[in-house]
């Protein structure tokens, strides 16, 4: 009996032993792991970058060398969001339930009710835009990132509100032969969209890049009816080319970032908190580093990230062990993809504009697919270069249209399929109808 008890303790002295050895392992893994979080927390507040909302409120300021228009954007936004602005709306084309605008030249049965509402019912709206965007400033939103996850951006989708009342302008305007309006609200467009340069999360850069890509539209609708003048063509191709998008990528990734880990705090398990931390904080610095490369090398790295990902949530273990972070890190690789579409965008409309300036100098497209001529192209080494793939942007060409075009996602030539029924396209560019109405 005594020799059984014995024994017995022997065992549970052994397995004590061996209890307290792994837990002392877990211990030592979770310090060391806690220490290289505080170690990569204490870089990231050296190098000046945000690692929570206080942080990222003092980083979310508008440039000193910038024109600071926050007033007029924020007293612009703040009356689209009445009710009274949305009762206005109604049914109205663009803005609100009306039917699409008909094509330039054919009768369009909603003209003098639009035409009523951006001239006496959204005068002052429009007045307030044009203000804002006449300086090519900057704004700071009045948003507190300290409520992290939870912060609300009210002025962000009004932005895009503003751009549409601009658009409805911009047709009005056409539509009654004032051409330089139209100029003026593409202008306005585009820098509605760099107003936002400054924006510190990834749905503000989308925005942007939404405001800018409509802009690009309008561009591609008004400019081949030969009305601009080739001082105002070069002065389209530049303010397009004036976005750093790569920046755009930065400025949401550290502020992703300092949003994300105080979430991260909250929502792990504290035995699995600092790997939360810690796999974001180097899925983070990845992208972030990665940002400056090309487009095929930011987008090849986000969809290893997006792989990884895919990975960790797929396995029981790894999935309830990372859950915090799979939760809170965004979808880098469709960010990705909708920011080299963008800039996809930009060179073919650029090059779109340097064929029209083309055109105007020597009264013809240029011919045999090829890109138009140098000496119309801002100097820019990438501005041929398709975004995508890294090979030379493309050209389509029949008797009713010159096409300019990247590949686009699936990085195959589709032919120039850049438009169709559906909305929906496999290639990304810009095309010129060759035969419009001038009126």
């Amino acid at each position: 009996m005594t020799q059984n008890s014995s024994g017995l303790s022997k065992f549970a002295v052994l397995g004590v032993i061996a209890l307290l050895g792994i837990v002392g392992v877990f211990f030592a893994l979770f310090v060391s792991r806690t220490s290289a979080v505080t170690t990569k927390v204490m870089q990231l507040k050296q190098a000046g970058m945000p690692t929570n909302g206080s942080e990222l409120n003092a980083f979310y300021v508008v440039p000193k060398d910038a024109t600071d228009t926050t007033k007029l954007w924020v007293s612009a936004c703040a009356i689209v969001r009445t009710p009274d602005f949305m009762d206005k709306v109604g049914s109205l084309p663009i803005l609100g339930s009306g039917a699409d605008i008909p094509a330039f030249g054919q009768d369009w049965p909603q003209f003098e009710e639009s035409k009523l509402a951006v001239e006496i019912t959204f005068a002052s709206e429009l007045k307030l835009i044009r203000d804002a965007a006449i300086s090519g400033g900057r704004v700071r939103f009045p948003v507190d990132f300290k409520q992290g996850l939870n912060t609300v951006l009210p002025d962000i989708q009004e932005m895009r509100t503003l751009a549409r009342l601009l658009q409805l302008d911009a047709n009005v305007a056409a539509r009654d032969g004032d051409w330089q309006r139209v100029f003026d609200d593409i202008l306005a467009l585009f820098n509605a969209s760099d107003a936002l340069a400054e924006e510190p999360i990834l749905i503000s850069q989308l925005v942007r890049l939404a405001i800018r890509t409509l802009a690009v539209t309008e561009v591609q609708q008004w400019a081949p009816h030969g009305k601009f003048t080739d001082k105002q063509l070069q002065q389209l191709q530049e303010i397009i080319l004036q976005a750093n998008l790569r920046e755009s990528l930065f400025r949401a990734y550290v502020g992703e970032r300092a949003i994300g880990l105080p979430a991260i705090g909250e929502f792990a398990p504290l035995p699995f908190r600092s790997d939360n931390k810690l796999m974001a904080l180097e899925i983070y610095e990845r992208a972030i580093l990665n940002h400056d490369k090309s487009w095929a090398e930011i987008k090849a790295s986000h969809a290893e990230t997006e792989d990884e990902i895919k990975g960790l949530s797929q396995g029981f273990i790894s999935k309830l062990r990372y859950s915090a972070s799979l939760m809170i890190l965004p979808a880098m690789a469709q960010a990705s993809e909708a920011v080299v579409r963008a800039e996809a965008i930009q060179r073919c409309a650029v090059l779109g504009l340097a064929a029209l300036r083309q055109k105007l100098k020597e009264g013809t497209y240029p011919t045999g697919g090829s890109l138009p001529s140098i000496e119309l192209m801002p100097e820019d080494p990438d501005l041929t270069t398709d975004p995508f793939t890294g090979e030379q942007i493309l050209v389509a060409s029949d008797d009713d249209t010159l096409t300019i075009y990247s590949v686009g996602s699936n990085e195959t030539d589709d032919g120039g399929d850049v438009m169709t029924a559906t909305g929906q396209s496999l290639d990304v560019g810009f095309q010129l109808q060759r035969n419009l109405s001038s009126h």
